[in-house]
């Protein structure tokens, strides 16, 4: 079945994009917070003696609950 999407959007001259398990990822995900918690992130960085960055580093555990409610997400 895809390989005919691709082959329809070929003949059509529509373009066909890299699949996103392809795709290379930085592996910067920017997220925005409320301000508080920002700043005790900061604060507990700091205490810890390591960047901001590096703290949040300590929660890549979540990762897979994350990625379970992405996977299902549905808009």
């Amino acid at each position: 079945m895809v390989g005919d999407v691709v082959k329809d959007m070929a003949d059509n001259g529509e373009e066909i994009l890299e699949p996103i398990a392809c795709k290379r990822y930085s592996r910067k995900f920017m997220v925005r917070v409320p301000t508080e918690i920002h700043r005790n992130l900061a604060i507990q960085a700091l205490e810890s003696g390591v960047q901001l960055g590096s703290y949040a580093e300590k929660f890549k555990g979540l990762k897979s609950s994350i990625s379970m409610k992405i996977k299902h997400f549905k808009p």
